[in-house]
């Protein structure tokens, strides 16, 4: 159930993301929503929980938006992988360590990005602006907490969906031991 829900609500900031978020004003910028949500993922799901979102997520985004089919994926997926093994090694479950660990994915990740648009392509130079980047960074550090907050109580909300479930349901077998 959790991975639906998150499914279904990555899948809705895709669509938000790629259609109505772009018609911002440039010099306002646009939030990421779902970068935050992949973060998210890594941090607080299970392992097998966030892996499979994120590879579905990368797979959603490059079918809406991907110049190289292929790209969100792997990068979505490194940076699950290296997210995750920050978040089991180190204690990055804070509020204070939110804003400043997603500030600097995200700026890996697009770093990534441009470096493996550059080696697929190296005929069409991809710009890159350090305004857009800066301003995007912003954009995330404003958002990251409530997003962050939402998140986690949809997540708490499941698991509590579920465990309720699972406490109702009737124990077989003889229960007067």
């Amino acid at each position: 159930m959790v991975i639906i829900t998150f499914l279904l609500l990555g899948t809705i900031l895709i669509v938000l993301q790629t259609s109505l978020l772009p018609l911002l004003p440039h010099w306002l910028g646009t939030p990421d929503p779902l970068f935050v949500l992949i973060v998210f993922a890594a941090i607080r799901m299970e392992t097998y929980q966030g892996a499979v979102l994120a590879l579905i997520f990368g797979l959603l985004f490059d079918i809406f938006s991907g110049p190289y089919l292929g790209l969100y994926p792997v990068v979505f997926v490194i940076l699950f992988v290296v997210l995750r093994l920050l978040a089991v090694n180190l204690l990055l479950t804070e509020a204070v360590h939110q804003v400043p660990l997603t500030l600097l994915s995200y700026l890996a990740t697009t770093a990534g990005l441009y470096l493996f648009a550059s080696l697929l392509a190296p005929d069409a130079p991809l710009p890159w602006s350090w305004r857009d980047v800066l301003l995007q960074l912003f954009m995330l550090a404003v958002f990251t907490i409530p997003l962050f907050a939402f998140y986690e109580s949809l997540l708490v909300r499941l698991v509590q969906r579920k465990k309720r479930r699972s406490s109702l349901q009737v124990q077989a077998g003889n229960r007067f031991r």
